[in-house]
């Protein structure tokens, strides 16, 4: 349990109600975050709960009230965060669970700027299924919103991985546009999610399918006008590249292999390649709404919270369906 003390004014104590098991979680705990995560840490940055306390220049909260939590912790003065980006943030930003202490805990610590406050009605379970939303579903939204003046009508889009990212992608796209959605991953447990969720036509990753020729056929040999590839290794961005129609785009948010390509390739075929990170906190707000009005879900597994190990180690392995939740 992390201290409960409250040592800055615009310090704010939450009681922890659910926090999200993320890839990031797994890349930290195996070292591959070693040169930012600072030791001894507490991993949890997808984080729900209720106000326990706050500081002196608190002024727009009450004890027990709902939040979510923004997962970047910021001054709010450098030029990246008056234009709203804080993940950009130049004036010593910091996420908890990978720069402090998280929410793997009973109670943690954050700051009044990364409060977003719900209504006072919402009911627990919702809010400790909300709590992946804070960086799954923020990232997944922020890689939607950047390209979603292309996805016109008569578009395909293809999800390349349906996690705890790509499930929430299927419904933000579902609820805002008008594309067809393909889904791919390497389970057919995970692509049974998809469908239920919307996707118009699944794509089993594996040796005895070939994805390729099976996309062609559902684009009329056209290709997919935007791939969104939430898992980043494993060959996903290769095949994403292949079957993105000319002239399309490719938004790469999942992480941990590396990218190589042809330039004659992206050159004759017109690529765009798009790197995103997560969301700004106005995304945020929006997105939670949509949650609130009912058009999107988030697909929970919970696990006490003394069973983070497990949850991670499931995670690890591709046996979770759409987002662990950890409950204090």
């Amino acid at each position: 349990m992390q201290s409960t003390e409250i040592e800055e004014d615009d310090d704010i104590i939450i009681k922890v109600a659910g926090v999200g098991v993320c890839r990031t979680d797994i890349h930290e705990i195996f070292g591959n975050l070693k040169d930012r995560t600072r030791l001894p840490l507490i991993l949890g940055h997808e984080n729900t709960g209720y106000v326990y306390d706050f500081g002196s220049k608190v002024h727009n909260i009450s004890k027990n009230d709902p939040v979510i939590l923004f997962p970047y912790i910021t001054k709010g003065y450098c030029l990246n965060c008056r234009k709203g980006n804080d993940m950009f943030c130049t004036e010593d930003p910091y996420m908890p669970g990978i720069d402090a202490n998280g929410g793997y805990a009973e109670f943690m610590k954050t700051k009044i700027r990364a409060v977003v406050s719900l209504p006072k009605s919402i009911k627990n379970d919702d809010l400790i299924n909300m709590a992946p939303l804070a960086d799954a579903g923020i990232t997944a939204y922020h890689a939607i919103k950047k390209v979603y003046p292309l996805i016109i009508p008569d578009s395909t889009v293809i999800v390349f991985g349906v996690g705890g990212l790509g499930h929430i992608a299927i419904q933000i796209i579902k609820s805002m546009t008008a594309a067809k959605i393909i889904a791919i991953d390497i389970s057919q447990e995970k692509l049974e999610l998809a469908k239920k969720y919307g996707a118009d036509f699944t794509l089993l990753f594996s040796n005895n399918h070939d994805i390729i020729k099976e996309c062609m056929k559902f684009t009329h040999n056209n290709g997919a006008n935007i791939v969104f590839d939430f898992v980043g290794e494993n060959n996903s961005t290769e095949y994403s590249l292949k079957l993105v129609k000319k002239q399309g785009t490719v938004v790469v948010v999942g992480y941990g292999g590396i990218f190589k390509e042809s330039t004659f390739d992206l050159i004759i075929r017109e690529i765009n390649i798009i790197g995103s990170l997560t969301g700004t906190y106005s995304e945020f707000t929006e997105l939670i709404q949509m949650y609130l009005d009912g058009k999107i879900k988030v697909e929970t597994q919970r696990f006490n919270l003394r069973e983070a190990a497990k949850a991670d180690e499931l995670l690890k392995n591709g046996k979770i369906q759409g987002r662990a939740v950890l409950v204090p």
